[in-house]
């Protein structure tokens, strides 16, 4: 497609562009000369991938931070610091308690009203990140993400005190039937597992069954649990684990 299409830009994941580096390299193929430059957002992009990439293409490998729902969030300058577009998005990290924090480490929440349609406030991206106020060598001010930690990953914390990480689950691929699957933690001791069974799923009263027995087994004891099909379609933004949430609280906000 590269090949065919010959952009100027490839925009990818590093994942996507460490499968696309395996195949050249198993085929044979030469990647130098079909772009005049890399894209990479959607992940953290290692120093190994990063050299690899540009190596392989013989062109600059640019990293940027983004989601679906905002474009282009923040991209790297050659003195190597993130920088936030804050002509478009007003970025906050959120402490534990939900407090937001103009600089600091927590969850990445951002608001923008670009899109009049539905603008977006405060809006959890569920990314951890470090937003950091500093002078960068490029001369760029304002604030800079100086660490993009990964996602954060749900717990589910019960009324008997206990606590439960609903990534347990992320073999539900390989035990069963499933084109895909949802947990949601839908109350203190309540849980709903979405399921799409796959083409070659047996029937579904039977797969209910055995994925609850399944999640009963590995919950505490003072869990519900209800297990219903469901059709997932395209979303642009899924997430397979969905704990109860908390609500972001500061001063003056409405």
């Amino acid at each position: 497609m590269l090949r065919e299409l010959r952009p100027a830009t490839l925009s990818s994941r590093p994942e996507v562009l460490e499968v696309l580096l395996a195949g050249a390299e198993r085929s044979g193929q030469r990647l130098d000369g079909l772009v005049s430059s890399v894209l990479s957002s959607g992940s953290r992009l290692t120093p190994r991938v990063r050299e690899a990439t540009a190596a392989a293409f013989a062109a600059p490998v640019l990293e940027a931070y983004g989601l679906t729902e905002f474009g282009i969030v923040a991209s790297r300058c050659p003195a190597g610091t993130m920088h936030l577009d804050d002509t478009r998005v007003v970025a906050e990290v959120v402490d534990d308690e939900g407090v937001p924090l103009l600089t600091g480490t927590g969850e990445l929440v951002l608001s923008s009203v670009e899109n009049r349609a539905m603008p977006l406030l405060r809006y959890r991206t569920g990314d951890l990140a470090t937003l950091k106020r500093e002078s960068c060598r490029c001369g760029r001010p304002g604030l800079a993400l100086t660490g993009l930690l990964g996602r954060e990953v749900p717990v589910f914390r019960f009324s008997d005190g206990s606590a439960f990480a609903p990534t347990h689950f992320s073999n539900f691929f390989l035990l069963f039937p499933l084109n895909q699957y949802q947990v949601i933690e839908t109350g203190r001791d309540s849980v709903l597992i979405l399921i799409e069974p796959g083409a070659d799923a047996y029937p579904i009263e039977r797969l209910v069954r055995d994925i609850e027995a399944y999640v009963r087994q590995a919950l505490p004891s003072i869990a519900s649990v209800q297990v219903r099909q469901h059709f997932f379609g395209d979303q642009p933004r899924f997430q397979r684990y969905v704990s109860a949430p908390s609500p972001v609280t500061g001063s003056g906000d409405e």
